[in-house]
Formats: structure tokens, sequence, C-alpha cells
């Protein structure tokens, strides 16, 4: 737990600092940007973002994204005696984002960007059975992860009316994780929840982190 802990303090006084920076140094706002992101494919991993133009063509980015809720129940037609005749999976994802985002227009209707981003996510699974003779403590096995890192993004912008525009982007991310997940093990003739802990870095780029997003534009002026 202590992993986990330094992961949120070391990345909300990034957060922090990288904020208290950018509003010493803006002296008004051109564009606001309201952002509803996702893989729309899939219909998954929807997420919201807020840009704010604190000088030309350069943008603050705050967001939530990779949100993910699911509630699952299995019946088992045929489970043996030591078994559960049902399992409920319930799991809820998602990540926080600030970074500085860079634009580049190629014309009237289309710009380029690329930003960095400051990312902490974190994640809750919890997997619960109806075991005969067992206690409560042994109905349900937890699993939770917290991940902090940088994400990468690029990506272009084609606007279709002053104030609705479209954008298509890939994020690659380089993610430090913590996580720990509990499973059921016989100890000496007795059956215990055993948790395991594990901690990695990675760098993700597939298809899940390409993301189109939908945008209003306004002007603070307007």
């Amino acid at each position: 737990m202590k992993k986990a802990n330094i992961h949120i303090l070391l990345t909300l006084s990034i957060a922090f600092t990288t904020f208290e920076s950018i509003a010493q140094k803006s002296d008004s706002t051109l564009n606001r940007e309201v952002y509803l992101t996702g893989n729309f494919l899939e219909l998954n991993d929807f997420g919201m973002e807020y840009k704010s133009e604190y000088k030309t063509n350069t943008y603050l980015r705050l967001g939530i994204s990779n949100l993910y809720l699911d509630v699952d129940k299995t019946i088992y037609e045929h489970p043996s005696p030591i078994n559960s005749p049902y399992s409920i999976t319930s799991e809820f994802r998602g990540r926080f984002e600030l970074g500085i985002e860079k634009r580049k227009p190629i014309n009237k209707r289309f710009e380029a960007f690329i930003s960095g981003n400051f990312i902490l996510g974190g994640g809750f699974t919890r997997l619960k059975h109806d075991y005969p003779d067992q206690p409560s403590d042994l109905q349900y096995l937890d699993t939770y992860g917290i991940s902090s890192g940088f994400a990468f993004n690029s990506g272009f912008i084609a606007r279709i009316t002053d104030n609705l525009l479209i954008a298509a982007e890939i994020v690659p991310e380089l993610i430090f994780s913590y996580s720990t997940n509990q499973k059921l093990e016989l100890v000496n003739s007795v059956i215990e929840k055993v948790k395991t802990e594990n901690v990695k870095g990675t760098f993700k780029l597939d298809n899940e982190y390409c993301r189109l997003s939908i945008i209003y534009r306004w002007n603070k002026n307007n």
C-alpha cells in the first residue's frame, strides 16, 4: 500500500506544480474545448477532457479517461459440491490526466497536435462466489492496482463547424504500476486467502490506445 501512496503523491505533486506554473504565466484564455473521447468502434474506454488555450496554439489539457464499469454474473448449470453455483464479477477503472499540448495549423480546417501528459490511474475488481461451508471472508477475491506515468499524445483535429470538431490520436504510454490480487490456496489442509503484489514498468502502444474524440469549442469572448 505504501507503493500506491507514493504513486499518488508523486503524480499529484507534479500536477499541482504544473497547474500553478501555467496559471502564473497565463494572461488570457483564447479558445476553450470540451472533449468526449473513447473507442467509438468498440464503445468502451470513454472519458472527458477540458482544454484551455493559454497562449496561441498552446493548450492546458485536463481530463479523465479510460473509464470502464462492468458487473457480470455467471451461473453454473452443474457445479460440483465444492464449487460455487455462481460468480459475480464487478470491475471499475479510470485515470486522471494533466498535460500541455502544442498545435500546428495545417490549413483552415485541419490542425496537428502533440502533447505530453502526466497520468494517475487506478482500478478495482471483485470476484464473488458462494462457496458452501466457507466463511464470508473467503466468498470474494479482490484485485486492485494503481499506475502513474507519462502519455505522449499526437494526432489531428478536423473542423466541421466553428464550434464542432473531431479528433483522432494515438497515445503511446510509459507506465509504472503497482497491483495486488488475492487467491485461495490450501495451506496446512486449510483454505486461506493469499495476497500477491506486483510492481512493473511497461511501454504500451496498440489499438486500445487509439482515440477518437468529438469536440465542442468556444471562445471566451463569445
